[in-house]
């Protein structure tokens, strides 16, 4: 079996399993550190992220396939961390969030003067943000703590 096909094989496999899962209702209090709603919400981003790397690889755009393989990749590394332990990960994972939302806001205000968020989000994130008390690990460490 070549490899291509080994990884179509593969792909295949993960999603039926998420075909299984989904389309789910999950009944949530609309809080964000609610993890039986985040965890599905990130299989399924999961998900999708394998179906644009099925379309990706035959039209030949292997680039942008290993764009979208990266980020798969820290997404599932991500997910894992904080699948392993998500009463102490998960609001560190809301606190990293809300960080990059802020940097995502500041650079492009800063590029097109345009703000990405409004005042109110960004205060919330803010305040979201000072309010979760420890560190957000680097993705290497993220896979040693999810491993162990």
């Amino acid at each position: 079996m070549s490899l291509p096909d080994f990884i179509d094989l593969r792909f295949d496999a993960l999603l039926g399993v998420s075909r299984q899962l989904f389309p789910l209702t999950v009944p949530g209090t609309g809080q964000q550190d609610e993890w039986l709603v985040t965890g599905p919400a990130l299989i399924a981003r999961a998900a999708r992220s394998l179906e644009a790397l099925l379309a990706l690889r035959p039209a030949g755009l292997d680039n942008d396939a290993y764009t979208v393989l990266r980020s798969l990749y820290e997404h599932v590394a991500r997910f894992a961390y904080v699948a392993a332990n998500p009463v102490e990960h998960l609001p560190l994972w809301l606190k990293w969030d809300r960080a990059e939302r802020i940097t995502a806001d500041n650079d492009m205000t800063a590029t097109s003067g345009e703000t990405f968020i409004s005042a109110d989000a960004r205060e919330y994130f803010v305040t979201e943000e000072a309010a979760i008390p420890g560190q957000w690990l680097g993705l290497r460490q993220q896979v040693d703590k999810a491993d162990e």
